[in-house]
């Protein structure tokens, strides 16, 4: 049991570093930073008719930022911010349209008021009007967060293309979080043409520019060797200086790297030999669940639960992995399908919820629609193993094929074993072969071995 749960979360830390920190990015978008203002300040503003702090403090009460969580609290907060008494004087801040923005996503999910579709379609469609008129006023903060709209299709028909355009004039404008996401579209080729290396330029400039998110995808960039060398030992610097300036996943990244080699040694028999690097990973993934990062909950949860590290506390492993849940949940909800994702995942395996195969197959299938290869190629593996679906071994070689075909390394190996063994396709020891090789090219050693047995 111990050894399963090291494996699923160390595969875990390996497979979602590419949209690693959307946990964060989702509260960066939608809840203003602290500014250091108490809530008695900020209550006293609000109160005044200064919206913004309206919005902020609405955001600590959805959050539990320094005061009581109260969600129905939160509501009549972004209530008042995006209708403030003073509407003509403050329709051009971002509180106003953030409030709007918050308050829609409030009905949207049911939280603090009766789920209410068409009330939150209204609210979004508030907040783009704010947005547009403010950033056409010259606004960045407010083109910026137009483009996650557009992003992200809230309240808006989605669309990268404009999303890309607005993102471009921030970052023009000296906004290192505008540099940052046009470099996240270039990597993901949205609404533009892929290109890793005009994305590792972009996170230089975020990084540069004061964005620590810009420096943790940047870090990304050197261990992957995505646009540049690969440099692992820069990948760290970054990830550490991320870290420092408070971008979650930069901790928990840093953690997931002590994590592996503790894995290592203890899949390797030296079981004392990984214990401090288990010890080093805890605090960061304390640091990193602390800043909202859902996948730093879920670490540290793993190794509460087997003892790595930590004093063996299931229940603290429960907590920590119903709050990972939580997150995943809250960034799925607002959009981010890498959140649905793990949160699928999670679901799968009844960790902070109720096991559910059938539902996570089920979320799997809507991400697979939506052209998210991984919920594809998860889809694939539960039709083979017959995981929460009847078992279709010929579905799942539909599904690993154009993965495969795009450069998916684990794909054209699954597929190439499918082959090989005559399961779901007709036996082909030559197709098996050539599947092989190219999972082999990819850099993955399983598939290198299995062609060499298979030329013997």
């Amino acid at each position: 049991m111990k050894h399963k749960t090291l494996v699923i979360l160390a595969a875990l830390f390996l497979a979602v570093s590419a949209s690693h920190g959307f946990a964060n990015l989702v509260l960066d978008q939608l809840v203003l930073t602290p500014q250091g203002d108490t809530i008695a300040t900020l209550e006293a503003k609000c109160n005044r008719g200064q919206m913004a702090s309206c919005m902020e403090l609405g955001g600590r009460y959805e959050s539990g930022s320094g005061v009581a969580k109260d969600e129905a609290r939160a509501v009549q907060l972004y209530q008042r911010a995006c209708h403030g008494p003073d509407v003509a004087r403050y329709m051009r801040s971002l509180g106003d349209a953030a409030g709007c923005r918050n308050l829609g996503f409030m009905y949207k999910q049911g939280r603090g008021v009766a789920k209410d579709e068409a009330r939150a379609a209204q609210f979004f469609q508030r907040a783009i009007q704010l947005y547009l008129r403010a950033c056409d006023g010259g606004s960045t903060n407010d083109c910026y967060q137009l483009g996650t709209m557009y992003e992200d299709g809230v309240g808006i028909v989605k669309d990268d293309v404009r999303a890309v355009q607005l993102y471009q004039r921030v970052c023009d404008a000296g906004e290192a979080r505008g540099c940052n996401n046009l470099g996240a579209m270039y990597s993901n080729a949205r609404g533009v043409a892929k290109d890793e290396a005009r994305a590792v330029q972009l996170y230089q400039r975020a990084c540069d520019g004061g964005s620590a998110r810009g420096c943790y995808s940047l870090g990304v960039r050197y261990a992957d060797a995505r646009g540049v060398t690969k440099d692992e030992a820069r990948a760290l610097q970054l990830y550490q200086r991320a870290c420092d300036a408070g971008e979650g996943a930069g901790c928990v990244s840093l953690g997931a790297d002590d994590f592996v080699k503790g894995m290592q040694k203890d899949f390797a028999g030296d079981q004392a030999g990984g214990v401090p690097f288990y010890q080093h990973a805890a605090p960061l993934f304390q640091r990193g669940c602390d800043l909202g990062d859902a996948l730093g909950c879920q670490g540290l949860g793993g190794l509460y639960e087997v003892g790595s590290g930590v004093a063996k506390d299931e229940a603290r492993a429960v907590q920590l992995y119903q709050r990972s849940a939580e997150l995943y949940q809250q960034a799925c909800d607002r959009g981010h399908s890498p959140a649905c994702y793990d949160l699928a995942h999670m679901r799968a395996q009844g960790k902070g919820m109720v096991k559910d195969e059938a539902g996570a197959a089920q979320m799997f299938q809507g991400l697979c629609h939506t052209g998210y290869d991984n919920a594809c190629f998860s889809l694939a593996v539960f039709y083979q193993d017959g995981r929460g679906v009847a078992k279709d071994e010929a579905r799942a070689a539909q599904l690993f094929q154009p993965i495969c075909d795009a450069g998916g390394a684990l794909a054209c190996y699954n597929l190439g074993l499918m082959y090989a063994e005559g399961r779901g396709v007709s036996k082909n020891l030559d197709r098996a072969a050539a599947l092989y090789q190219k999972s082999c090219n990819a850099k993955f050693p399983p598939a290198c071995d299995a062609l060499s047995k298979l030329k013997k």
